[in-house]
């Protein structure tokens, strides 16, 4: 009996580090993401992400590719409760746990991330040059032109509020909630943006 007790009480002390280490929470406080001296901050998108499910780091969710061809670097720094920072690094279409966060974990299906779940929210939104590095972060432009739970615009640099890559061709991609699922929408300068869109071949659930 007390050979059982000293063997619980060991296993215990193991397991200590492993249920701290889950249960820690860490706040985003800046996120880049790029290749080399190409690097764009995306902390907004990030904060956005990390509240929900796991998601891939890729081009689509976090709205920028800054730079082309490369194979690119995500790098959250983050502050626990107590102050003290860490850098956590992933690789392009490496996996985040987005329960060191405060996110959910989950996978599959994206999930409500706030509110009630029966509106329209924009969690992030970039105005980018195609096929460039040049962008320009227009989320709270977008979340205030919503009304009655729905928006309509022509996408151009008048609407957007920036004059980004004059003459050169650009678009906006537009990640946002609508019930419970999440979507990705991508317009081309001079086209129409329509929230939540009516063609859901368009609006692309995020993954």
């Amino acid at each position: 009996m007390r050979l059982t007790r000293m063997l619980l009480a060991a296993f215990v002390v193991l397991l200590l580090p492993v249920v701290s280490a889950v249960a820690q929470t860490w706040s985003v406080q800046s996120a880049t993401y790029g290749a080399g001296t190409k690097q764009q901050d995306v902390t907004a998108a990030v904060r956005q992400l990390v509240t929900g499910p796991n998601f891939q780091v890729s081009n689509k969710d976090l709205g920028i590719d800054p730079a082309p061809g490369q194979d690119k670097t995500l790098r959250i720094v983050a502050r626990d409760a107590k102050g003290n920072a860490r850098t956590f690094t992933y690789a392009e279409r490496q996996m985040v746990d987005t329960r060191m966060f405060g996110g959910t974990g989950t996978t599959g299906s994206p999930v409500v991330v706030g509110g009630n779940g029966n509106g329209l929210r924009i969690l992030h939104a970039a105005y980018r040059q195609s096929g460039g590095t040049q962008f320009t972060d227009v989320t709270l432009r977008l979340q205030a032109m919503v009304k009655n739970n729905q928006l309509q615009m022509v996408v151009n640099d008048k609407n957007l509020g920036t004059t980004l890559a004059p003459g050169k061709p650009k678009e906006l991609v537009v990640r946002y909630q609508y019930g419970d699922r999440i979507y990705i929408e991508t317009v081309k300068e001079n086209g129409e943006l329509i929230l939540p869109s009516t063609n859901k071949a368009k609006g692309m659930p995020a993954q």
